[in-house]
């Protein structure tokens, strides 16, 4: 079970006199699902609220994605309702037959499990206020009336809640056998602020509500779970270090990538020591752009020989093998079904 935070563009980022390459790429699911599951019915096994909220945010994740097709979601609850056994055990090969038979999908994943724990805590302090206080002089009733800023300490409660949903999915197979069974947990926190328990905890807000968005935040997780999904990450490079490598980066800068690559190719024949290291290092991150994960381990190393520092490169170079690690497993991810499966 893992528990996470409710809390995530141009191609080029400065942070500082440093600029960063920002580069999308896919990231393998953490699950390997057999290759056979390439279609899926989401069903919700609970009936409350929060599961179906999850399941909502579990279809709004997978749904467009290259990994699976998701079955019509009507047809794939109505059949769960014609095979439905014990909540919280799970469904027989028979029952996933038939389910998945009539919601046209080569695997289930059920929503079959949500627990919601919540607490309320309170903290006394004290606030400073000020107000006008308009008053007659008592002794001149004629007299205009003076107004005077009071200034004074109140004490006030904090009260917070705060709520821990967390929700159980299993995954079936193409066999009607469960691949895998798995928990997301999602925790956030309210607060509100008043003179008494009672007001503070209205000013809190809605625990209910903040429950039905934590399962659907559970879904994010879940689908990371059984799904590829994408991310990105900014590469740092050189944008001076000799004119072999302000060549290309003045280009780099513009977001002319191309450009910026021909120039630093033409430079590396030219440039020596440091700054060869740096263009070669430079063409590394833009093969990594292009998506071209073992030529940018080739020239990352290279860059390595004639840098006079390189810790950069080190990091770098561990980045890319972890790369390329997570692109095989991709590939082995998205591979279709051996034929005649």
């Amino acid at each position: 079970m893992r528990t996470f935070l409710l809390p995530f563009a141009s191609a080029v980022l400065l942070s500082g006199c440093v600029p960063r390459a920002i580069i999308a790429y896919d990231m393998p699911a953490e699950l390997t699902v057999p290759s056979d599951v390439r279609s899926l019915a989401l069903v919700d096994r609970k009936g409350s609220d929060l599961s179906a909220a999850a399941r909502l945010a579990l279809q709004e994740e997978l749904q467009g994605g290259a990994r699976y097709t998701i079955a019509e979601p009507a047809a794939a609850q109505a059949a769960l309702g014609r095979v439905q056994g014990t909540v919280g055990q799970p469904l027989s090969a028979d029952a996933i037959a038939a389910l998945r038979t009539a919601a046209g999908a080569d695997g289930v994943v059920a929503v079959d499990q949500v627990e919601t724990v919540e607490a309320w805590s309170y903290a006394e302090h004290t606030e400073t206020r000020t107000h006008t206080e308009t008053r007659t002089p008592s002794n001149c009733p004629s007299c205009p009336a003076v107004s005077t800023d009071v200034t004074e300490e109140v004490p006030v409660i904090d009260a917070t809640v705060s709520v821990t949903v967390t929700v159980g999915y299993q995954l079936y197979g193409a066999n009607g056998a469960v691949v895998d069974a798995w928990t997301e947990s999602a925790t956030d926190a309210l607060t509100g602020t008043a003179e008494s328990q009672a007001d503070a905890r209205g000013k809190a807000g809605d625990p209910k509500s903040l429950a039905e968005d934590l399962a659907s935040a559970t879904a994010f997780e879940a689908a990371r779970h059984i799904a590829p999904w994408s991310t990105s990450v900014d590469r740092k490079w050189y944008a001076a270090g000799g004119p072999e490598v302000t060549a290309g980066a003045k280009l780099a800068k513009a977001d002319n990538w191309k450009g910026a690559e021909k120039a630093w190719r033409q430079g590396r024949k030219t440039a020596e020591g440091d700054t060869k290291g740096r263009v070669i290092y430079d063409l590394a991150v833009a093969a990594e752009r292009r998506g071209d994960i073992a030529t940018a381990l080739k020239l990352v190393k290279e860059a390595k020989t004639f840098l006079k520092n390189t810790k950069r490169a080190d990091e770098y170079q561990d980045a890319l093998r972890d790369r390329k690690r997570q692109a095989s497993t991709l590939a082995a991810q998205m591979a279709p079904p051996p034929e005649g499966d």
